[in-house]
């Protein structure tokens, strides 16, 4: 079976600025695996395609800072489900 980003939730940036894709940080199946107490991030993202699915803000937690290795501004943030348009 193929991987399927459907109902998954992800950590995003909250401004994206790749017109093709959500670059996610961290995905879980649940909601509480994703929390503002993740605020480094070493690895690259992995993409999901903005024209299979839609980013559904989740709240709580609210956006926060997160600071990505290599980059010099922290990004800031939030977690969203992911699912199939």
């Amino acid at each position: 079976m193929a991987f399927s980003w459907d109902g998954r939730f992800a950590l995003c940036r909250i401004e994206e600025v790749d017109p093709n894709s959500y670059r996610v940080y961290m995905h879980s199946d649940s909601k509480e695996d994703i929390n503002d107490s993740i605020n480094v991030i070493d690895r690259p993202p992995v993409k999901a395609s903005m024209a299979a699915y839609d980013a559904i803000p989740v709240t709580p937690p609210a956006p926060w800072n997160v600071k990505i290795v290599g980059v010099d501004d922290p990004v800031r943030m939030g977690v969203f489900q992911l699912k199939k348009k």
